[in-house]
């Protein structure tokens, strides 16, 4: 199996590994409990496995990326780039075997680059695919799940559990360290890819991939159009948002 499948020019050093720490033992508690410290605008990473739901705040997630977690036997990895805004959920079972994930430290392309423990190969969060190391190639299986405000969550799922802000570190949760980061008109931390002029590198977009094809749909056209159909790859898809 190839090793190098990434040009090491591409991978960019922001930190140490697990400067940013992973949280490997959640914890959880109600609607009630949440309530008390979450806006009902708060959004969270939501999602329902064998009838049980769980919600992840982007506010913890913020400092935190990663989250090593079980849900009814599926062993997953909830991740957030916050200079990408892209939000995964993660089966973190490859080839029969349970890996759990930490922050490298690299950036590429301005993503966060994850790393498992047992292997130490590399991972890109936005793909799910190893991209250094013995497990280059592989590639982890996504979860289904949405990014929900926590109004949403707790009126179509009221017995769902909430992340605990009690997390065993000291972070400011509720403060975003990137103020002003996602300015349209910036330019990507550390970005050092190709440049598409098509969009402001910055513009939020909901992605969509299909059969290797791939499309972007900006925030802005939600506008006027709460709903998009369309077709990619003969494959019909509905855009809700």
């Amino acid at each position: 199996r190839e090793e190098h499948f990434t040009p090491y020019r591409q991978l960019v050093t922001v930190k140490n590994r697990d400067d940013i720490p992973s949280i490997d033992q959640p914890t959880f508690e109600t609607i009630k409990q949440a309530d008390l410290w979450l806006a009902n605008t708060e959004p969270l990473i939501v999602i329902v496995i064998n009838g049980e739901a769980r919600a992840y705040p982007l506010q913890i997630l913020m400092w935190h990326e990663i989250i090593n977690d079980e849900v009814q036997g599926v062993p997953i990895a909830v991740t957030y780039c916050p200079l990408c805004n892209s939000a995964f959920v993660f089966s973190r079972e490859v080839n029969n075997r349970i890996y759990e994930f930490g922050t490298s430290g690299l950036l590429r392309f301005s993503n966060l680059v994850m790393y498992d423990r047992t292997t130490d190969s590399l991972w890109q969060q936005f793909t799910g695919e190893a991209i250094e190391g013995v497990l280059t190639g592989s590639q982890l299986q996504f979860i289904p799940s949405n990014v929900f405000s926590f109004e949403d969550f707790y009126t179509n799922y009221p017995d769902g559990v909430v992340l605990s802000k009690n997390t065993g570190y000291l972070r400011d949760y509720g403060q975003n360290p990137y103020v002003n980061y996602d300015q349209i008109g910036n330019t990507p931390f550390l970005y050092n890819g190709p440049i598409d002029n098509r969009l402001p590198m910055l513009e939020r977009v909901v992605g969509v991939w299909v059969n290797g094809i791939y499309k972007a749909y900006p925030f802005r056209l939600f506008n006027s159009h709460e709903v998009i159909n369309d077709k990619i790859s003969d494959q019909s898809i509905v855009i809700f948002f």
